[in-house]
């Protein structure tokens, strides 16, 4: 008998073995298969892991083996084949276009919709679906996924494989966290009055929300009060060596944003350098002319409106002399720009209207600020471009229109720059708009942070 029982103990924990390493090599496979960006074969793999063992966990997976010698799975890492299969199918659809691309992102986000009923509610999850309603304008839906997340702030328990995501997505991800469910921050209270509701003697009519509180500072007419720790640099590159990438309206989108920080946010003229059609050098030394000028612990708003490419994995703004997309001599990184800033203490908000292709799995944005006090939002997500409307008879960059809009709209000197952001893309993206802005990426700054 003894040696029987023995027998049985023996062929389970073959058996055990085995189906583990059945599952484990095909979800080993799909990772290896997305690291060369096969994101088809990576469905299949894990596809294959599902067959096997068809259910994602949270936790650490225990494998068979002594009690005395306990081990974990991949050490403790989550098994998430049903999240992968969704993220490779979201990542597939933006190798198609049009139609095509549209309905490979429903169905990726139904694979994901899958994972929320199950109860399966990562942050990972609600950040990829944000995305997914973004793309294919469904506003209803982004809205619904918003107030989903908002509500379960602070309990969402359910962890996936972070080896499934880039580095810049896990940064997003937890930036999404942290925004999610209103602000935290400690910054000062603003009393938005939306220019619509200014009658035409340029009064206002009706304040939004409570009665200004001591230290808030509005305007109903006229310009909003100046700050004086807050700067400005707009760098409108309209011109290139690159004749078939330059984007002719860059220039003169700079003057709008200059006039609407002046006119709507609260910054002094003296404050504001507008740098246009510039070199690489020229930039750099506009950047550091500021920085000089700046006090300690101030405010930079960095606009740039021009061509922007990733070498080797840094971000470039492109001097108007730079001739190729790997001419990194004439351009500036955007780092350094950054870090002239940082110097000084300031809390930096960058905003960018680039195009964003992605060559070898490199665009511009793919650069996340590692240090100091910074947010960084885009006009368009990864592998899309840039657009343009008329206003006026005038060529203007759809971005630039739309944060122009919004800062009418917001009329105030501190501007919480995750709600400021949200606005924009809900104003570009209603109506079907083409173009579908970034919200910030943040790095230490609080998703209420004030420009």
């Amino acid at each position: 008998m003894k040696i029987r029982s023995l027998t049985l103990v023996l062929f389970f924990l073959v058996a055990g073995l085995a189906n583990a390493q059945g599952w484990s090599d095909a979800y080993n496979k799909a990772l290896a298969l997305m690291s060369a960006g096969d994101w088809s074969g990576a469905r299949s793999a894990f596809a294959e892991a599902i067959a096997l063992r068809p259910e994602d966990q949270s936790d650490p997976t225990s494998l068979p083996g002594p009690v005395t010698e306990p081990r974990k799975w991949r050490n403790g890492s989550p098994y998430s084949p049903n999240f992968g299969a969704a993220y490779c199918a979201y990542r597939q659809a933006f190798l198609l276009e049009g139609r095509e691309r549209t309905a490979a992102l429903e169905e990726a986000a139904k694979q994901f919709e899958v994972l929320l009923a199950k109860g399966q509610g990562s942050a990972e999850t609600y950040f990829f679906l944000n995305r997914i309603y973004a793309n294919v304008n469904d506003i209803q839906k982004l809205d619904a996924n918003k107030a989903m997340l908002d509500s379960q702030r602070g309990s969402l328990k359910w962890k996936v494989d972070g080896a499934l995501l880039t580095p810049e997505e896990r940064a997003e991800v937890n930036n999404l966290i942290q925004r999610s469910g209103g602000s935290t921050g400690t910054g000062p209270k603003t009393t938005v009055i939306p220019a619509a509701q200014l009658n035409s003697a340029g009064t206002g009519t009706t304040a939004i929300g409570s009665p200004p509180l001591q230290g808030e500072m509005t305007a109903l007419a006229g310009r909003v009060p100046v700050i004086p720790t807050k700067y400005a640099i707009i760098i409108g590159n309209g011109e290139s060596m690159m004749a078939d990438e330059k984007i002719a309206y860059a220039a003169s989108d700079a003057v709008l944003i200059r006039d609407a920080l002046v006119q709507h946010a609260g910054y002094a003229e003296a404050n504001i350098d507008v740098v246009v059609n510039a070199t690489a050098a020229q930039i750099m030394a506009s950047v550091k002319a500021i920085a000089d000028r700046m006090p300690q612990d101030g405010t930079v708003f960095v606009y740039y409106s021009g061509l922007g490419f990733n070498i080797a994995g840094k971000d470039y703004y492109a001097g108007i002399d730079a001739e190729t997309p790997q001419d990194s001599s004439r351009m500036v990184a955007v780092s350094d720009i950054y870090k002239a800033f940082i110097q000084k203490g300031a809390s930096v908000f960058a905003f960018t209207q680039v195009a964003r292709p992605i060559t070898a799995g490199l665009y511009f944005g793919k650069e996340t600020p590692l240090f100091g006090r910074v947010s960084q939002a885009h006009a368009t997500i990864p592998g899309n471009p840039i657009n343009s409307l008329v206003t006026g008879g005038k060529e203007v960059g759809a971005y630039t229109q739309a944060v122009v809009d919004i800062l009418t709209d917001f009329r105030s000197n501190q501007i919480p720059v995750t709600e400021f952001v949200w606005q924009v893309f809900r104003r570009m993206r209603q109506g079907g708009g083409p173009q579908t802005p970034t919200l910030p990426v943040l790095t230490v700054l609080p998703a209420d942070a004030r420009f």
